[in-house]
């Protein structure tokens, strides 16, 4: 169950657990989910990174857009990110902030060319969201909106870890 989000919370970020990792909030003027999180990877997460779970301790909130900490799925062929959200401000390695990982977003990085109404999957922490047409469907997180062609694209987070809380 989603807690109503902390006003102004959105990019807060800080060096302690302040609303408990893996904790889901609803902004419900917008519609938007989102989880607070702790970047356990050594890269800082931007906004609009596709951040995956990270392999750390597998603890709940636990996140990374780090190749080397991030919880890969595969389907024999594609290496794929367990994503749990898309980053709206930027949040330090070892420190806590919160992810989108639901609802509509218009800050998604992506891969120049994903079309329109696409599945979209992060590849092997890529930190961007592809074209998950006929490739790997267990690890779709969301939907694109619009073409994209400047690496910045708009969608649906529909499937991201956390969504469902």
């Amino acid at each position: 169950m989603s807690k109503p989000l902390p006003v102004g919370a959105v990019t807060y970020t800080s060096t302690s657990d302040e609303f408990g990792a893996g904790t889901t909030y609803m902004d419900e003027s917008t519609g938007k989910k989102y989880v607070w999180v702790y970047n356990a990877g050594a890269d800082a997460i931007a906004a609009g990174d596709v951040c995956g779970q990270a392999t750390t301790g597998l603890a709940s909130g636990y996140v990374s857009v780090t190749d080397a900490t991030l919880l890969d799925i595969t389907d024999g062929t594609t290496v794929a990110v367990l994503v749990a959200g898309v980053g709206v401000g930027a949040i330090a390695a070892a420190s806590y902030g919160f992810l989108q990982c639901g609802g509509y977003s218009a800050n998604i990085t992506t891969g120049t060319g994903v079309p329109a109404g696409v599945p979209l999957i992060c590849l092997n922490g890529a930190k961007v969201a592809t074209d998950a047409t006929n490739t790997h469907p267990r690890a779709v997180f969301g939907y694109s909106d619009a073409a994209d062609t400047d690496a910045l694209g708009t969608g649906w987070l529909t499937h991201c870890l956390y969504t469902t809380r």
